[in-house]
């Protein structure tokens, strides 16, 4: 969620610069109405329901702060908060760069507007972080039905990172079988998207 959220605002996730505990309340909130069971997908003349218990106002607070927030975010851009030429390679541009971008040029031949920009975020979060919350849950559930691996993944984690206060991607890169492992699980339960060409 952190790469997420930095590749897509250009800002660290908490903190002061990303929103803080504000930021983290709202996506614990968005995860907890996605996995909410809503009776009215599956029933929908018992949509009622959701407004005894609730639900209903919870999404809708949380669609308005979504929609407030991205707001905001999209504005600091427009006002330049870096400071940087969006044609800059060193300017570290992230997605709403990007899009603000392909707004102001007009070359692309599809008018995007503010909505369009949130909408793609959201999407953004929405495939980033389910795919790979999947996928770790499947690695862990094979690691605990192999314990052998679970050890020699052990072994081979505190071995690299052994005297080091942060882990980066070389350290990871380094780490060759944990690697495999990822690879094997991707291999044996495969998400969605890799289905289609198979």
């Amino acid at each position: 969620m952190i790469t997420i959220y930095r590749m897509a605002l250009g800002k660290k996730y908490g903190g002061e610069e990303g929103g803080g505990p504000r930021s983290k309340g709202m996506f614990r909130e968005i995860g907890y109405l996605l996995g909410t069971f809503n009776i009215a997908d599956f029933i929908p003349w018992l949509g009622w329901v959701n407004y005894v218990n609730r639900l209903e106002k919870r999404m809708e607070k949380t669609s308005v702060e979504i929609d407030f927030s991205l707001d905001i975010v999209i504005q600091e851009h427009r006002n330049g908060h870096r400071k940087k030429n969006y044609h800059d390679n060193d300017a570290g541009t992230d997605l709403v760069d990007s899009l603000l971008q392909i707004e102001k040029d007009r070359t692309s031949g599809i008018p995007i507007w503010n909505d369009n920009i949130k909408a793609i975020i959201l999407d953004m979060f929405g495939t980033g972080t389910d795919s790979t919350s999947i996928l770790l849950e499947w690695t862990m559930a094979e690691i605990l039905k192999h314990p052998e691996v679970m050890k020699e993944v052990q072994e081979e984690v505190r071995g690299v990172t052994r005297g080091k206060a942060n882990i980066t991607e070389v350290n990871i890169k380094q780490m060759h079988y944990l690697n495999a492992v990822i690879k094997e699980t991707l291999r044996l339960h495969h998400s969605l998207s890799l289905l289609i060409p198979r």
